[in-house]
């Protein structure tokens, strides 16, 4: 067999396995084998972690290298962009989920049919509530009552290495920042070369990141099968309005996203959603959608015809910005709070509901999972003087089926304000 037969073979053999049949495949097989064989996820889903952690290995390097390229492009090329349009797009849509996670979780009223009987995890799990939710509280408790000052002072990194190792990627977007305005007015020959060796190394860890999505249908299978068998049929009913609620806020945002941008692109809603299917389908099998990176960037470029330099910028620094997943979460759990505790929230409870939830999500960078639930105890439920420990263990023993639609929306979202301020034929003067 020729080299360009087994070329061809294996661009066949991924065009298969990245297909919505072959990721389609990896969820029903993932959930199927977690509900009748939790033994099994138990046992081998910790192998998908090196799927993940050989994915993330590719994220920093190119975060650190597209914005670095990206803002040497736009300074030295005068390039024109309305950074107004943007900012005030993103302010847009942070209120706007804030407000949908709020809508969604009045009109349910989740909070007031929760049956915690149904779960004899979730009784067994309360024991241990208090304890386990003052673990959580204590390293980010610190963190956000610093305050803004305090929270820019600590993004700035004094060792970037250690922030690359450490997954830090705040501190790391604020160095690209930097290192990108600095490449742009250093002499013409060392800027030359120094970008010659950024391109350089994004390209090789796209090349490796290309290659690693190739196994995302076992992937998908692998983590399914272990989510679903460590969270179990019996969580499932005790918060089962929770999940279905927070699921619908989710839907919805996704359907609006989706149509804005068939809309903006002029394409079908259909061919909209086949067109993001591989970064959102990482977003939600990583849970991450700074994972996820590598694959926007290439979805929005060459799918959607978008200015390359602007999808660069904007995407690796709107992934890590902004968390409208956690918006939408925080802002939703902190009303089904209330409801449960039969707490009357005014219409200034919702704003500031609202209002903080985008505040609190600044404070989320980098952090994922069960992590972010303390910052929604600090910055949004404490100054409402509604309690949380009682309940923290209910959104641990459910996170992890949360999660992953959280990471998804970040996505989606983002790819939303690219559609809307990356064109190529539009660049207005800020």
């Amino acid at each position: 067999m020729s080299i360009l037969t087994k070329m061809s073979l294996l661009d066949q053999i991924k065009r298969v396995m990245q297909s919505p049949l072959g990721i389609l495949s990896g969820v029903v097989f993932g959930i199927f084998t977690g509900h009748y064989f939790p033994e099994f996820g138990r046992n081998f889903g910790n192998i998908a972690d090196i799927f993940i952690a050989l994915m993330k290995m590719c994220i920093m390097p190119i975060l650190l290298t597209s914005v670095s390229l990206s803002l040497v492009h736009f300074i030295i090329s005068k390039s024109e962009i309305s950074v107004k349009k943007v900012a005030i797009t993103f302010v847009a849509f942070v209120f706007a989920v804030g407000v949908l996670g709020v809508g969604v979780a009045v009109i349910t009223n989740p909070g007031n049919n929760i049956d915690t009987t149904e779960s004899t995890t979730l009784q067994n799990a309360a024991i241990a509530s208090a304890q386990e939710s003052k673990a959580l509280d204590e390293p980010l408790e610190t963190r956000t009552e610093e305050g803004l000052a305090q929270f820019l002072i600590n993004s700035v990194p004094s060792n970037v290495i250690g922030s690359i190792t450490e997954d830090k990627f705040f501190q790391v977007l604020i160095f690209s920042i930097i290192l990108g305005i600095a490449l742009a007015f250093i002499e013409p020959q060392y800027r030359t070369t120094m970008s010659n060796l950024l391109e350089s190394v994004r390209e090789t860890f796209e090349a490796i990141f290309s290659v690693i999505t190739f196994l995302l249908p076992l992937a998908i299978f692998l983590i399914l099968s272990k989510d679903v068998g460590e969270v179990g049929t019996e969580t499932f009913l005790g918060m089962i309005n929770f999940i279905l609620s927070v699921y619908l806020a989710f839907a919805i945002m996704f359907v609006i996203n989706t149509a804005m941008i068939a809309y903006t692109s002029r394409i079908s809603f259909l061919t909209a959603i086949n067109y993001l299917k591989e970064p959102l389908t990482i977003a939600v099998v990583t849970h991450s959608g700074i994972a996820s990176i590598p694959s926007t960037i290439n979805s929005m470029i060459q799918n959607f015809k978008l200015d390359e330099t602007k999808v660069n910028l904007l995407t690796s620094m709107g992934l890590v910005i902004g968390q409208f997943g956690i918006i939408m979460y925080f802002a939703f759990s902190t009303v089904f709070i209330a409801q449960f505790y039969g707490v009357e929230l005014s219409l200034g409870s919702y704003i500031f509901i609202i209002i903080m939830s985008g505040v609190a999500s600044l404070s989320a960078i980098g952090a994922h999972g069960i992590l972010i639930l303390p910052i929604m105890t600090v910055v949004i439920l404490d100054p409402l003087g509604l309690p949380s420990a009682a309940l923290m263990v209910l959104f641990i023993a459910v996170d992890s089926i949360i999660d992953p639609f959280r990471s998804l929306i970040l996505v989606q979202t983002n790819c939303t304000i690219l559609a809307l301020s990356a064109k190529k034929d539009k660049l207005v003067k800020s």
